[in-house]
């Protein structure tokens, strides 16, 4: 199936940034109108934390900015460029600052959730931080650019589809995260009980040097030949979060096995 590719200007009604107050961070309110930065896009979604806020006078000047429920803003400028995000419409009023770009689209053509969808993938991502790398200006993409960028169109119900099967799966991966937060307060709170805090030693358990009671080897130095089939050779990218694992671990001959065999023997000897 061939989707036609169309230009974020045939499909958005406004593609624009803001401004910062003049005053710059000594200028915000600590309520008002909401100003969004760049420190609330995140990739796909949106964060409430470092929010400023702007009064009435202030958002005036930015009223060509004011922000509209499933509005995509993108960030244009700095680290965080090309991050991208719908807008929270918890968060209305608001207007966006300079570093943060609107791309509100023509919802006949193009489903917000869609348009996000389609900016935070893979491929979307590395052409636009290829632009923001090449330009005069480094880590950062401009308008011009934001409007001749293109996207795949299919159509709407498509669309809808592709950004529902998203959507389901980020809160899976949502869900996944909260209870794996959970377990590790678990854990952490399991082991409190059964040993107590290692620093304080509330349970005045003996205190013992590692080496007094483990057969401490270090791992080779040296760079052995990798080979097609052999014996894996773990190294620092194989452990992650206390397990083993062992995909894509490099793969060494006989021979080096038994000569890396020999030399940790000898280095756990003459430590």
């Amino acid at each position: 199936m061939s989707w036609p590719s169309v230009t974020l200007a045939d499909v958005c009604t406004k593609i624009g940034s803001g401004a910062t107050p003049r005053g710059g961070d000594e200028s915000y309110k600590a309520s008002g109108i909401a100003l969004v930065r760049s420190m609330n896009i995140h990739q796909g979604r949106f964060r409430h934390d470092g929010l400023a806020f702007i009064d009435a006078e202030q958002a005036a000047m930015l009223d060509n900015v004011t922000l509209q429920e499933q509005d995509v803003l993108i960030n244009i400028t700095g680290a965080s460029v090309a991050r991208c995000c719908l807008l929270d419409s918890a968060v209305l009023p608001a207007r966006v600052n300079q570093h943060v770009c609107i791309l509100r689209s023509a919802q006949e053509r193009v489903v917000p959730a869609y348009l996000m969808r389609f900016l935070t993938s893979h491929d979307s991502q590395r052409r636009l931080n290829k632009i923001a790398e090449s330009g005069a200006t480094r880590q950062a993409i401009t308008k011009s650019e934001l409007n001749e960028f293109e996207i795949l169109l299919p159509p709407l119900a498509e669309q809808k589809r592709i950004a529902g099967i998203l959507d389901a799966a980020d809160a899976l991966r949502a869900k996944r995260r909260e209870a794996l937060a959970q377990l590790d307060s678990l854990l952490q709170a399991t082991f409190l009980d059964l040993f107590g805090d290692p620093v304080t030693n509330p349970k005045g358990w003996e205190i013992r040097k590692l080496g007094d009671v483990c057969d401490v080897r270090d791992g080779t130095h040296d760079s052995p030949k990798y080979v097609a089939d052999g014996y894996p050779l773990l190294t620092s990218k194989n452990f992650k979060d206390g397990v083993v694992n062992y995909e894509g671990a490099a793969l060494i001959s006989a021979e080096d096995l038994h000569q890396i065999n020999r030399r940790s023997k000898w280095i756990s000897e003459t430590w």
